[in-house]
């Protein structure tokens, strides 16, 4: 559906003609980033969770997968600055110890995250797998309060409680049926991946 989606918005954008000053072109770009995005991610999210529930029972080595996923990701994000021509140790920030430092708590937040992510999909369906992934703006609304990065108005502390309660509602009709609280294990690694992110 979303693929369709994105090849929809493509056509439009290369056979349609628009006015000079048209916003079309830049609201269908956004769709069809959007829709790519949603996509990629539902693809990963299915197959993470064929592989590390169904595939041979399971994979059992899951934080292995994580470390190779890391890898790969900071092998292709190394080629593609190259390839653009600015090479890590060309960048003048690559030198500053500032710069090793946020890039260090930016790698660790996200290595936990993919890492609890992947190892909570074991313990729950991906249908509440995605309702928690949504609690992502809980955390960070609550990560950017506390830091001063965004005042705390009442329609945010609104929301964010909405949010919460229908989370927690969801989770508890989830893992009534669960004695071994396998559910509750991964609601737990769920939620830890989403507070990586926020404070990533």
């Amino acid at each position: 559906f979303f693929a369709a989606g994105v090849l929809a918005v493509h056509l439009v954008k290369r056979f349609a003609t628009f006015p000079d000053g048209s916003k079309l072109p830049r609201v269908l770009l956004i769709a069809q980033l959007t829709l790519g995005w949603y996509c990629v991610s539902i693809t990963l999210t299915l197959g993470n969770k064929w592989i590390f529930s169904v595939w041979h029972d399971g994979l059992r080595v899951v934080m292995f997968a994580t470390t190779i996923h890391m890898a790969c990701k900071g092998v292709i994000a190394a080629v593609a600055l190259s390839c653009q021509g600015r090479g890590l140790m060309q960048n003048p920030h690559f030198w500053c110890r500032r710069s090793w430092i946020a890039g260090l708590c930016i790698g660790v937040f996200t290595g936990l995250d993919v890492a609890a992510s992947n190892l909570s999909l074991r313990f729950v369906p991906v249908s509440l797998y995605t309702l928690l992934k949504s609690a992502s703006i809980v955390f960070l609304s609550i990560t950017a309060t506390a830091m001063g990065l965004e005042p705390c108005t009442r329609p945010t502390v609104i929301g964010v409680t909405m949010m919460a309660g229908g989370i927690c509602l969801a989770v508890s009709t989830s893992s009534g049926d669960d004695p071994r609280n396998q559910i509750g294990l991964g609601v737990l690694l769920v939620l830890f991946s989403e507070a990586c992110a926020a404070l990533r």
